[in-house]
């Protein structure tokens, strides 16, 4: 994954954090942003230093004082940023694999019909403005209107509203077009039993640099996991082979009093010769059995029902998206309750 934006409605709950580094880690991306955190101005760079530890960061706090856009990148990606607003922020990136300079907008739209007029303003605008049009751009994040009453789980009893008039007269009048999606359909939920409702309301939109630029680029509509919202991740290149993986082990082994000493033990019976580099080389691709090993026996119960409580949330709200009802909705709630248990435990 190279870009992504997620509407994680509240970053100050430490299990939502700790999900949200989970998915950081398997999904390794180098730029993106985060929408609604509610975290003040001065919990802020705390709270970004520990979840992105040495990674560079912008927000609108001139703006909004509930951290409406967070804007957060790698040191080894080069932003600049060109405009600052309530619903969005723009910047130009340079990504360390790509030539060419793009410009990227992040967009947390009023849930006010009227505010968001003032968004559509601001998309027109830079459209036809030299920093956007000589660029690759796309604008991606929640939009909260949908475009069309397909969007709209209910959509047999939804007719066209002036939201989405003005949303679609935008998208006309930036020359933007949805980038080729897959995942889920809709992108929100409202998870309210009988009355349960689902949306698309998340959107990854490009113009045609964008297109001629990135001809295999693809966006993904994850599973919402620790927020209401699927998370918008771009693909630029769907065509790139896959890095392998370093080995890793959690870090709770270290906590137990067995592990250390074990590791101590091994690593002094090792007999490897060659040089010191050598036998550290050896030593440590030897480790990985043992270590797997002493993780299967003491720990492979409470990761197995972690892993597959998440699976079964996942599914779930797969399902709520997709055909929301209110036995959908009851059961989401009851695999979320029950993932959250197991995560802090």
């Amino acid at each position: 994954m190279d870009i992504f934006c997620w509407n994680v409605r509240g970053f100050n709950d430490k299990t939502k954090r700790r999900g949200f580094r989970k998915w950081l880690r398997l999904n390794k991306p180098i730029f993106g942003g985060l929408l609604e955190t509610h975290v003040g101005p001065p919990k802020a760079a705390s709270l970004i230093n520990r979840v992105f530890p040495g990674w560079h960061f912008e927000c609108n706090y001139e703006f909004s004082d509930l951290g409406k856009i967070w804007l957060l990148w790698h040191p080894s990606v080069s932003v600049s940023v060109l405009q600052k607003s309530l619903q969005c922020i723009t910047c130009s990136v340079k990504l360390p694999f790509v030539s060419t300079e793009l410009a990227v907008t992040f967009v947390y739209d009023s849930n006010d019909r009227k505010i968001r007029r003032d968004l559509w303003s601001d998309l027109c605008f830079l459209s036809s403005s030299p920093s956007i049009t000589q660029r690759p751009w796309t604008v991606l994040g929640d939009f909260n209107q949908i475009l069309d009453p397909s969007h709209h789980s209910k959509a047999a009893v939804i007719s066209s509203s002036r939201g989405m008039r003005d949303f679609l007269t935008c998208i006309i009048s930036t020359d933007l077009s949805d980038l080729p999606y897959c995942g889920n359909e809709f992108t929100w939920s409202n998870n309210q039993g009988e009355s349960v409702i689902s949306k698309k309301l998340d959107r990854i939109l490009v113009n045609d640099g964008w297109l001629r630029l990135f001809p295999n680029s693809l966006c993904v509509f994850g599973d919402p996991g620790i927020s209401d919202h699927s998370p918008c991740c771009v693909f630029l290149d769907t065509t790139r082979p896959k890095a392998k993986a370093s080995f890793k082990f959690f870090s709770m082994l270290n906590d137990n009093p067995d592990f250390a000493p074990l590791i101590a033990e091994c690593w002094s019976s090792l007999p490897f010769h060659g040089t010191m580099m050598l036998r550290v080389s050896k030593k440590l691709k030897e480790l990985k059995s043992i270590i797997r090993a002493f993780s299967r026996e003491n720990y492979s119960g409470i990761e197995k029902r972690v892993t597959e409580a998440f699976e079964e949330l996942s599914q779930c709200q797969q399902i709520v998206l997709s055909s929301p009802t209110p036995t959908t909705s009851l059961n989401e709630r009851i695999a979320h309750d029950k993932w959250v248990n197991l995560a802090r435990a």
